[in-house]
């Protein structure tokens, strides 16, 4: 009894590493994705545009891959949200306005990599209309970098954590299976007959399947939520609803 005891503890942390480590990686994929909405492609435009200019500018924007939407701005726009964002007058009243018309692109989530990101840029560059093309690119490098990376480490130690949960399991299973043969053997040396010996046998076997079958569903519907990437919650409730009925089938076997 006290082995499985242990079986159990060891079952139950194991599996509330394995729930932290869920909200880890989905935390991680949900700071990615808040990082890549916020990206845009900004084309500043020469002042001497033309429209048909701007209208072949904006039909070779909408073919890259990704396009999602455009905003035009133009340079008064784009003067007045600067001196609302600072608050105080930036220039003189009727003074040279700097800020240069633009054109600013937004990709599906998806798309917004560093490799789409530079290739719009090498694609749309050559365009006489474009003067300047800016996206946060030395961040954008070093992001998918770091997210890359994490992002293999906890898929690594999921799948190291799971493995320790499925082995501990195993081990449960088989002393189950090693206390009952000698529970069996020691009934047949006094004297028990097949009723008393196969009766609790079979109850106890179909509660630990019924326990293991409902634990293999939980299992899924884990799997499931890991691969939507749905509330960090459930997936980490699910987890723990595993350990739990994990844990009632050693104890009823």
């Amino acid at each position: 009894m006290t082995g499985l005891v242990g079986v159990i503890l060891a079952a139950t942390v194991v599996v509330m590493l394995l729930g932290a480590g869920i909200l880890l990686h989905e935390n991680l994929h949900r700071q990615e994705g808040k990082f890549r909405a916020d990206l845009r492609l900004e084309l500043f435009l020469r002042d001497d545009t033309t429209p048909d200019e701007l209208r072949e500018l904006t039909d070779q924007v909408k073919s890259l891959p990704g396009y999602e939407s455009h905003e035009n701005q133009d340079k008064a726009e784009a003067y007045a949200r600067m001196q609302g964002a600072l608050g105080t007058q930036l220039l003189p009243p009727g003074g040279y306005n700097p800020f240069p018309n633009s054109l600013i692109v937004t990709f599906a989530p998806r798309a917004t990599t560093f490799q789409n990101f530079q290739s719009a840029e090498n694609r749309l560059k050559s365009i006489r209309c474009v003067e300047g093309i800016r996206y946060p690119k030395a961040t954008l490098m070093s992001q998918e970098n770091i997210y890359s990376f994490f992002g293999k480490v906890s898929t690594l130690l999921l799948v190291l954590v799971a493995a320790a949960l499925f082995l501990i399991m195993w081990l449960g299973v088989r002393r189950i299976a090693l206390a009952r043969k000698e529970e069996s053997r020691i009934l047949v040396l006094l004297g028990a007959n097949w009723k008393q010996i196969g009766l609790p046998l079979i109850g106890k076997g179909l509660t630990v399947g019924i326990a293991a079958a409902i634990a293999g569903l939980l299992l899924l519907y884990l799997l499931w939520h890991l691969s939507s990437r749905l509330s960090l919650q459930l997936s980490f409730i699910t987890g723990n609803g595993i350990a739990l009925v994990a844990a009632c089938s050693i104890v009823a076997g």
